[in-house]
Order: structure tokens, then sequence, then C-alpha cells
């Protein structure tokens, strides 16, 4: 199998830093206004990163539009340019997309959960599971567990999907006797909202949400009707079922946009038309990849609306 140069800069920089951009733990943990807990909210430092692919939009040109010789030197170039541009993000206290999980632990919180983020967080693996590198894989996860383990962390609520499926169920068959609980924020809220421990409330509104890969196409665990039923439980909500939707939903692109880039926008702006045609005020989805794939390409796909992840749509309207 061939496998691009760049991504296997990406790994190795991965590889020696702990993260595919080079960032440091403190980068990724830049969110975090609380304390270790045996209870952490954990992103999995890809709301961070995916800040970084939306604010440097000329990352993945250098990915995908420059494959010569001389593209690795211009990755390499780009890639040590990224931390003091997200240093200055987390200075400025910019970025929105990585200003998600702080909402997510304030939420969490106010729901009455003793629950702490890390000030160092470290990146979850994504990439070198998704690209097949199982080995190296073996050796990050042994890292990223030893790291929660010294901050004395029992316990995982995660935020997105693929960090989800990584700690819940692929970090599980490298670790022996693998003893931390991961828990969902789908999960968590829904059974708050079920017992009667938050509520939402909203004026009139017509809302879609969109299916991301990870939880409506998952071997492991789907799902799909609990941030359903999540936004539903708000009042005055009218919940619009898009073309192709729950496990028949398409995907929204990010995913092959580091090798296809122009095949990719054109998937986002399919989807991201039929969740539009609904005529929905809002569209709702639950993945920080499919969030930056159609805020990046909303400016060619008309209307009057708002995209927003489920974790802004409950702070939003969280009472």
């Amino acid at each position: 199998m061939i496998i691009p140069k760049a991504v296997l800069l990406l790994r190795d920089t991965l590889l020696k830093t702990m993260h595919p951009f080079g960032l440091e733990l403190s980068h990724c943990g830049g969110w975090c206004v609380g304390k270790p807990e045996e209870t952490i909210v954990y992103s999995g430092c890809l709301y961070v990163a995916m800040e970084i692919v939306f604010q440097k939009h000329n990352f993945l040109k250098h990915v995908t539009e420059n494959p010569t010789k001389n593209l690795i030197i211009s990755l390499s170039k780009v890639i040590q340019s990224i931390k003091p541009v997200y240093s200055a993000l987390i200075k400025t206290k910019g970025g929105r997309i990585s200003d998600i999980p702080r909402k997510a632990l304030e939420i969490i919180n106010r729901i009455g959960i003793n629950a702490g983020c890390l000030s160092e967080e470290p990146y979850a693996g994504m990439l070198l599971y998704d690209f097949g590198f199982l080995d190296d894989l073996s050796v990050h996860v042994k890292k990223v567990y030893d790291h929660l383990k010294s901050k004395g962390v029992k316990r995982i609520i995660t935020i997105d999907p693929h960090t989800y499926d990584l700690l819940a169920h692929v970090y599980p068959q490298y670790i022996e006797d693998y003893d931390l609980e991961i828990l969902n924020f789908i999960d968590v809220v829904l059974e708050a909202i079920r017992n009667g421990k938050i509520e939402l409330r909203t004026g009139n509104l017509n809302v879609t949400y969109h299916d991301p890969c990870n939880y409506s196409k998952s071997k492991w665990r789907r799902l799909i009707n609990e941030p359903r039923e999540i936004i539903k439980s708000a009042n005055n909500v009218n919940l619009i079922e898009p073309f192709n939707t729950r496990n028949f939903a398409t995907c929204c692109g990010g995913p092959i946009e580091t090798f296809f880039m122009g095949l990719a926008r054109e998937i986002a702006k399919k989807r991201l038309s039929q969740l539009v045609e609904t005529g929905a005020d809002q569209i709702i989805v639950s993945c920080p990849v499919c969030l930056t794939s159609f805020l990046s390409i909303k400016r060619f796909v008309g209307g009057n609306y708002e995209i927003l992840d489920l974790v802004e749509f409950i702070y939003n309207n969280m009472k």
C-alpha cells in the first residue's frame, strides 16, 4: 500500500509530540477552566484540531494541491506556523469550535456532576486509527492511558463520536485490565433531561439534525434516537428530518478532505444543501469534523440558517 508522504509526516509528528500538528498538551487543554477530578470532560484535542483546520484554511491545500517533492518542506513550514497561531487564539479567548468543550463542561457541572478537565490534554489518536497505523496506535494509546491515570482520572465523559469510539471500544483492545469508565455526553445530558435536572427552552424554532457517521453507522454502538430526544425535549422546537437521515445519512465529506479537498467540498455542499432544503432555522450536528466541514462551505450554500454543535444548542437553551 502506498501511503502519501504528507500523512507519514503527520504520523511522525504525532509520534514525536503526541499531536499530528505538533501542538503541546497545554494547547489541547487550553479550553480547560477547571482542574483534574476523578470524572473529567475530555475532548481528545479534536475540537482544537478542527479549529486549526478551520482557521488555518490553507493548511489542507498544502496536502492536496501540491503533490510534489516540495510538499513535505511546505507542509513542515505550515506545521511550524500552527503553534503560534493557536497560542494567539488561546490568549484572545478566540475560537468558537475550540470553545465547545468548555461549554460541555459547564453543562455537565450545571447538571450536578462534579467533573473537571485536563489543562494538559492528550490527543486521542484518531488519525492513527483512521489511517490504519495500528502498531503506532498501540504505543500512543498506552501513553494517553498512562497520562490519564497519572492525573487520577477514573471516569471520562467524551463529547464527540470519534473520541467516544476510541476510548470506549478501541483502547480496551490495547490496554490489559482497562479500567476507565467511558460515558457519552449525549447519554449524560439525556438522563438529566429525563430526570428533570435540566430543561431546554427555545422560541418557535425549526431545526434539523445531521447524523455523523460514527454515531449512525458505528459497528459498536449507534446513537441515533438519543440526540433527537434531547432536541425534541426543548419546548417550541420542530425537528424536521432531512433527505437521507438516521443510518442512511450521508457523510459530511470531512474525513477525506486530507486527500481529496475538491471532492470533500462537493460532498459537503450536497449534504448541507439537503439540510438547508428542510427550511430549518438551525442545523444541528454532533461532531466537530462535520461542524467544521459545513462551516467551511456555508458561503456556497445560500439560505438564512445557523449551523450549531449539539453542545451549543444545549448550552444556548438550557434553563
